[in-house]
């Protein structure tokens, strides 16, 4: 009598999805910040590498054929390289290894153990739980006119998760099934009273942006219901905004006009005059080392030690600037090329899904993940987030997602080498 395989949930794939999933809501809640003696986040990690490394995923070499991957491992791989020409050694050294690589270790982990779309809707149930993390503390905790609640997290950064994540709760209340897709709309109508709580105005021209995108991107089945979901979100700005809210965001191009009651002479300047000098400085700083560039994570360092020691040593509040910055032209080509795999793997797997019905679910995800991309492009450019665990997330589900649609295309089980990013040709919308 032959034995019969092994299924994926008896081979504890599920255990190590749950494990990811639990890793993500602790890395993008900072939860570990409120229990520090904990270790949340060292402890799910191993977790995660045990049930990982012992699992019984097959085709795990395959995954460093993957054009993503190696971009990763080369992002990675030139943050070592230029440890040593650092313009701080030491502090590029302990932010690649205390930092930096568990943004490589999570990427991995989920292009290796994530296999199914259900698996995928347990990771985007991990970000709607760090939001709900986020927006209730901020709610219940959040003290001063700019709010925030963790010890890594200001209020610019909040507001960058609530923009973020707000397209996976908002697509799964316009594609979702049953109950789940009120939770999910929930969230997304809390992230933008949590936006509005931290006054960020980076995070109100993204929160703008995404919505607009939301609905244009809605079929047309779904427009009318996409266009209420707009309606209420424009309704909560409305309804919870302040006056003196509105007076900060009427600074975003600086001036705020006669009526501002915007004292901050920092915050009156706009862009221009609060980023725009930082920008400069980066900008030069990138032609003058556009090879190595300054070093990982030493950014303020870099700035600061410009101009013979007369800089601001501020952040660079660009993540495109400050991974060009920190490692040279290469890096942010390598940079800008994942946020391009991203997005061409969440378009492939919706031109699947328009010859294949059975790909509905997956179409959806990957809907999901293009707008959460475009919405950390626009944050992108006025946030340090060159290396967010969202970013690395993201780029993994598209992975994940262009995988399985194009498996199910062909007719043939899950592989990790199934093309995920889609070069094969005469794998798309075959019937076996």
């Amino acid at each position: 009598m032959r034995r019969r395989p092994r299924s994926a949930a008896r081979a504890g794939i599920p255990a190590v999805v749950a494990a990811i999933a639990m890793y993500i809501f602790v890395t993008i809640s900072r939860v570990s910040d409120e229990f520090p003696s904990l270790r949340l986040a060292l402890v799910t990690a191993g977790i995660t590498a045990a049930l990982a490394l012992f699992g019984a995923n097959r085709g795990g070499g395959s995954l460093f054929r993957l054009p993503e991957t190696r971009a990763v491992l080369a992002l990675f791989g030139l943050a070592i390289v230029t440890i040593p020409f650092s313009f701080w050694p030491g502090g590029s050294f302990t932010f690649v290894t205390r930092g930096y690589v568990t943004q490589v270790f999570l990427f991995l982990v989920i292009i290796h153990c994530v296999r199914s779309a259900r698996a995928v809707q347990m990771l985007f149930w991990s970000v709607l739980a760090a939001m709900v993390f986020l927006e209730i503390s901020l709610m219940l905790w959040g003290k001063g006119d700019r709010p925030h609640v963790t010890g890594t997290y200001d209020s610019n950064d909040i507001a960058f998760v609530m923009v973020c994540g707000f397209p996976l709760g908002a697509m799964w209340f316009l594609r979702g099934r049953g109950f789940a897709r009120y939770i999910a709309g929930l969230i997304s109508a809390l992230a933008v009273v949590a936006v509005l709580l931290t006054r960020s105005r980076g995070g109100l021209v993204g929160l703008c942006v995404v919505m607009g995108l939301f609905l244009a991107r809605a079929s047309s089945r779904q427009r009318l219901s996409a266009a209420v979901a707009v309606l209420a979100c424009v309704l909560i700005l409305g309804a919870f905004g302040s006056s003196e809210y509105w007076d900060r965001m009427a600074t975003i191009w600086g001036g705020g006009g006669p009526r501002t009651t915007v004292s901050d002479g920092y915050d009156a300047s706009g862009v221009w005059g609060a980023r725009w000098p930082v920008w400069q400085a980066g900008l030069q700083l990138m032609l003058a080392h556009p090879v190595i560039g300054v070093g990982p994570g030493v950014f303020e360092v870099g700035e600061g030690l410009s101009h013979g020691g007369a800089g601001k040593w501020s952040s660079a509040h660009n993540a495109f600037l400050q991974i060009g910055v920190e490692l040279g032209i290469p890096g942010l080509a390598l940079f800008g090329f994942l946020l391009y795999r991203a997005v061409k793997n969440c378009r492939r797997v919706i031109r699947l899904a328009r010859q294949r019905r059975e790909l509905a679910m997956e179409a959806w995800l990957a809907r999901s993940v293009e707008l959460s991309v475009y919405a950390f492009i626009v944050g992108s450019f006025s946030l340090s987030q060159a290396y967010s665990s969202i970013l690395y997330l993201l780029v993994a589900i598209s992975v994940v997602l262009v995988r399985l649609a194009s498996a199910r295309g062909a007719g043939s089980a899950p592989r990790i080498d199934e093309q995920a990013a889609g070069d094969t040709a005469g794998s798309s919308g075959k019937t076996p």
